[in-house]
C-alpha cells in the first residue's frame, strides 16, 4: 500500500516549477548584472577618457603650464568665434575656464588671475581656483 501524506518525506522535493524558481532567479540576477557591466564599464571608460583628453583645464596651449600665452590664445578662440568660425569642442572645454558656456575676455582674465596667484602663493588646483574665484 501506498504511503499516507503525512508518512510522505517532506523534505524530498517535489518535481514541480516552484522549486526551480530560486535557481531561476539567480541566473536572470546573474544574466542583468552581466548584461548592466557591458554598459557601464564602457560608459566609465569613456567618460575617464574624455576628461583626461581635455587636459589641465586653462592650459589651453598643452604646455602643462597655466600663464599669459594661454590667455592670449583664449583671447584668438575668443576672436574667432566672435566672427563665427568653429572651435574644437576640447579647446572651448579648455579655454572656459568659468564655466560659462562661453569662451569671451573673463576667462582670459581668470587664467591671468591665476597665473599671478600660482606665481605668487600657489597651493590649490586651477579647477579649484577657477570654480572658487567664478
Amino acid at each position: 500500500s501506498e504511503p499516507s501524506d503525512d508518512e510522505k518525506n517532506i523534505d524530498e522535493p517535489e518535481n514541480n516549477s516552484e522549486n526551480t524558481a530560486p535557481h531561476t532567479q539567480k541566473y536572470v540576477k546573474a544574466l542583468i548584472m552581466i548584461i548592466s557591466l557591458i554598459f557601464i564599464i564602457p560608459t566609465t571608460i569613456f567618460f575617464i577618457n574624455k576628461n583626461r583628453d581635455i587636459g589641465i583645464i586653462g592650459d589651453v596651449d598643452g604646455d602643462k603650464l597655466i600663464n599669459s600665452n594661454d590667455a592670449s590664445k583664449v583671447l584668438v578662440y575668443y576672436s574667432q568665434s566672435s566672427t563665427g568660425k568653429s572651435i574644437d569642442e576640447k579647446e572651448i572645454k579648455k579655454c572656459d575656464v568659468n564655466n560659462d558656456g562661453r569662451i569671451d575676455s573673463n576667462d582670459a582674465s581668470l587664467i591671468l588671475a591665476y597665473y599671478a596667484y600660482a606665481s605668487t602663493k600657489g597651493g590649490i588646483t586651477p579647477e579649484e581656483y577657477f570654480k572658487k574665484n567664478f
